[in-house]
């Protein structure tokens, strides 16, 4: 997806749910001696937790480490609608798959793992462990920042607009 065209100051990168933006595409020496193009980039949404963060990979790297563009509203819009097909129907929801789905960065593998995660927690609210309510947050997270970017809104909105979107579906 990153070979449509040119990654260039400005373009949005996505990576785990994460949105950044890049601020700088220069020549830069690597560790090995060679001098290849760097792309720099830092999180669009800052945090308590990531305002002083700034990164740097080179462009030759960037489908290798899973960093993609964001989708389009088009797309977005199919994702909110939650109407998915599943890949497996899973009698319980297994942490450790869901969690692997989620390094994924797709957005349609992480919306499937969100209502999956929400009606197994809907369906017992007091029975549901430590572990699926990390895993329900941790899917939400994977995709606020994106819906956010992608409809213009604040974090808190579109938290808002996918729980809404979630609660709708089911």
């Amino acid at each position: 997806m990153l070979e449509d065209f040119p990654v260039k100051v400005g373009d949005e990168l996505v990576e785990c749910g994460r949105v950044y933006k890049v601020f700088k595409v220069a020549a830069k020496r690597g560790f090995d001696g060679k001098v290849s193009t760097h792309v720099f980039f830092k999180p669009l949404y800052m945090t308590q937790d990531n305002r002083n963060v700034n990164c740097t990979i080179p462009l030759d790297n960037l489908e290798q480490a899973n960093i993609r563009r964001p989708v389009d509203k088009k797309k977005m819009a199919k994702i909110l609608d939650f109407d998915l097909d599943a890949e497996d129907d899973e009698d319980e929801l297994d942490i450790n798959s869901a969690k692997e789905k989620l390094k994924k960065n797709d957005p349609m593998v992480s919306a499937q793992v969100l209502k999956s995660v929400w009606l197994e927690i809907a369906e017992d609210v007091e029975g549901a462990t430590k572990s699926k309510k990390d895993i329900l947050a941790l899917s939400i997270q994977s995709l606020t920042q994106e819906v956010a970017l992608t409809f213009g809104l604040s974090l808190e909105k579109a938290e808002a607009k996918l729980q809404k979107a979630v609660e709708k579906s089911l």
